[in-house]
């Protein structure tokens, strides 16, 4: 029963931090995609060349 009981308040408690903690997550994930992108990209030359010009 008390685990039943507080079980709801859990629900009502977390949404909040688990969006913070999603967006936190897709953040981190857009921005390593984006830095290994540059990576790739400075490992072949591609992007030292475009700054170079």
């Amino acid at each position: 029963m008390k685990l039943s009981r507080n079980y709801p308040d859990c629900t009502e408690f977390n949404p909040d931090k688990l969006s913070l903690l999603s967006v936190i997550l897709i953040l981190n994930v857009f921005i390593w995609l984006i830095f290994s992108c540059f990576r790739n990209l400075s490992e072949t030359g591609y992007s030292s060349k475009v700054l170079l010009k």
